[in-house]
């Protein structure tokens, strides 16, 4: 019907997305798993940061990057300052403890505090259907180190799950 005012029969409709090459277009959501589509749910989470022209608006993934990069020396983002002029560390793990996600540099290691059912997260994930699973999703990542805690996210003290965040699966 996208082409046609009448519906097509299953043989045209067969056709037409071959024609379209259908597969091609489904390969990079099918190739994914629940986990890993929900961890890039909360990556792509917009959040805003104070900065000295205002307000930034980032997404968590982008907070994180920024973030490991300078914790670990590795790519500092001094050389981002026009971008970001007057977004620090503390701002970034302020932002991010405000709905239930801590980043921690530790031993080498690039970890993630997800806390368990923060009220904040829960609701930023409602649309997408993981709100109430999305610590039992988190917990079949390749990276999950295990539930600890409880600890403060911005003062709510929650447990939290510890997973390591790497190019295995994060490609910051």
């Amino acid at each position: 019907m996208v082409e046609h005012d009448d519906a097509p029969t299953a043989a045209e409709a067969y056709a037409y997305l071959r024609e379209v090459e259908i597969e091609k277009l489904k390969e990079g959501v099918e190739m994914k798993s629940d986990e890993e589509i929900c961890l890039d749910e909360i990556l792509a989470i917009k959040v805003e940061l104070s900065d000295k022209a205002g307000r930034s608006k980032l997404t968590v993934g982008g907070c994180l990057e920024l973030w490991y990069g300078e914790a670990s020396g590795v790519a500092t983002y001094q050389s981002q300052r026009d971008d970001y002029p007057g977004i620090s560390q503390v701002g970034i793990r302020r932002e991010l403890e405000q709905i239930g996600l801590r980043p921690v540099y530790e031993k080498g290691e690039n970890l993630l505090y997800v806390a368990t059912a923060h009220p904040a997260l829960q609701k930023l994930l409602r649309e997408t259907g993981w709100a109430s699973s999305y610590s039992s999703l988190l917990a079949r990542l390749e990276g999950y180190q295990g539930t600890r805690g409880p600890t403060s996210f911005a003062g709510i003290k929650k447990r939290f799950l510890e997973i390591k965040i790497d190019d295995s699966n994060v490609p910051f």
